[in-house]
């Protein structure tokens, strides 16, 4: 029994905080300047910034709230950049509520580090991404 109390303890421990980003990357994108300021056409093949802290402008085509974590799907903002293309981004705890501020159609600037570039029908991912508007 008590083994078994331990387990469950040290399992709840390293569950803690699991929806969000690492608090590493999150502190790292609040104390790091961008290295490029994009939009999500320009990301396209642009695999030198994977891992970089860049800001990123689209609309918002999507928000959701799964398990606790906000989300929000990006598309491009200009016609003549390709449909196609969007990115996911992950936020961390602070930001819930600058996100519950913005809707579906807005225009906005994110900041965070790039994991996957978008291409053609599979959107790109940015984690620990802050609010700039």
């Amino acid at each position: 029994m008590k083994y078994a109390m331990v387990f469950v303890m040290c399992l709840l421990s390293g569950c803690y905080g699991w929806e969000y980003p690492r608090l590493a990357d999150i502190q790292r994108v609040e104390n790091e300047a961008p290295i490029a300021r994009l939009s999500i056409g320009e990301l396209d093949g642009q695999s030198q910034y994977i891992n970089s802290v860049i800001e990123v402008e689209g609309v918002i085509l999507h928000i959701v709230n799964k398990g606790g974590q906000p989300g929000i799907s990006l598309g491009a903002t200009d016609v003549s950049e390709k449909e196609s293309l969007g990115l996911n981004l992950a936020f961390g705890p602070k930001e819930k509520e600058p996100i519950k501020k913005l809707k579906v159609g807005d225009i906005v600037i994110f900041k965070g580090i790039l994991v996957r570039v978008p291409e053609y029908r599979n959107p790109g991912h940015i984690d620990a991404a802050i609010v700039l508007r």
